[in-house]
């Protein structure tokens, strides 16, 4: 029976990508609120703040640019850690509500993934 899938046991690539769609995600609206932003910092404590830190230094001079971002998001082949990684990606823009610029990168990941995403509408507090 295969083993579930886990942030530790994404490869080097897989974590990189992670990463740095969390960055472009969150990032994309140079505004978040303190909910959003707790729910990163409890993230990133788990990765290892070292770790997400040096990675979001890899892929700032990896991916200067959005087409080759796009391009090496195309490398990370695994169906389970492209669920992983844009599931990640998704719980943490919903923390604040998924903004524009947050849904056109989980739209694009979710289409080139072939990875669905749907959001469930809150459930009504009567």
């Amino acid at each position: 029976m295969p083993q579930e899938k886990t942030i530790a046991s994404l490869t080097a690539d897989e974590r990189l990508a992670l990463v740095a769609l969390i960055e472009r995600v969150l990032l994309s609206e140079r505004s978040s609120d303190e909910d959003e932003a707790a729910a990163l910092d409890r993230f990133v404590e788990g990765f290892g703040a070292a770790d997400y830190t040096a990675l979001v230094g890899k892929a700032d001079s990896d991916f200067e640019d959005d087409d080759r971002f796009k391009a090496f998001l195309s490398t990370i082949t695994d169906a389970d850690s492209r669920e992983l990684i844009l599931g990640t990606v998704v719980e943490l823009a919903l923390v604040d509500g998924v903004q524009a610029g947050e849904a056109e990168w989980i739209g694009w990941a979710s289409e080139a993934w072939n990875v669905p995403v749907s959001v469930a509408a809150p459930e009504s507090q009567d």
